[in-house]
């Protein structure tokens, strides 16, 4: 867990940790792979894989990374088969204009509730050259789903996730611009598409060895 403090992490992977909600009632359940509180590390070329943060239960948030507070940095890593109730692979919560996160893959991820990939609260993050496919949840926004949130996503790739790639809630308003969306009409944006990226196969597995 990360609390008040910037650590740089660089080239590492996080396999198969979890965050179980009976450890801990204040900080249970909430990132699998890593708790950032208040901090703002900078993790580069890092995989998360298999993680998942008390899966089941509506306490749990953020299957590989839970953020909350300060200006974390994402570059360059990889998101796959982590799980968690909301969040799958992200929960960033009470983040203002952060986290950073650029050329990151979110692939295989899953929320029971919402968000498979991402889930944002109250958080505005920048989003670039980052790509969301075979995400899941059982309900909407299983790519990037927002609650009071208004991220800046810019030129990425939302696609195959299921059963929707991104869902707006409670005012949030997301600047979205030069990406690829999969929906039935073209994503409100400058330079946004609609149209079959290829190279992406939504009928694979979400599990990652």
């Amino acid at each position: 867990r990360c609390y008040r403090s910037s650590p740089t992490v660089i080239n590492c992977i996080f396999r198969r940790n979890s965050a179980a909600v009976e450890y801990d009632p204040q900080y249970s359940g909430r990132g699998g792979g890593i708790n950032s509180a208040s901090s703002s590390p900078l993790l580069i070329d890092c995989k998360f894989i298999n993680n998942f943060a008390g899966y089941g239960q509506n306490e749990s948030s953020g299957g590989g990374i839970y953020l909350s507070g300060g200006s974390p940095v994402l570059i360059c890593c990889k998101f796959m088969g982590n799980r968690s109730y909301q969040g799958g692979a992200i929960y960033c919560y009470w983040n203002g204009n952060g986290p950073l996160i650029i050329n990151c893959t979110f692939s295989g991820n899953e929320a029971i509730f919402h968000g498979g990939a991402m889930y944002n609260e109250r958080s505005n993050p920048t989003v670039i050259n980052c790509t969301f496919s075979r995400n899941s949840s059982k309900y909407i926004g299983a790519g990037v789903y927002n609650f009071l949130s208004s991220p800046v996503i810019t030129n990425c790739i939302l696609w195959g996730d299921t059963p929707t790639e991104i869902y707006n809630s409670n005012l949030s308003e997301p600047v979205i611009s030069y990406s690829v969306v999969q929906n039935e009409d073209v994503w409100p944006g400058m330079g946004n598409r609609n149209d079959d990226p290829m190279g992406i196969r939504s009928d694979r597995g979400n599990r990652y060895p």
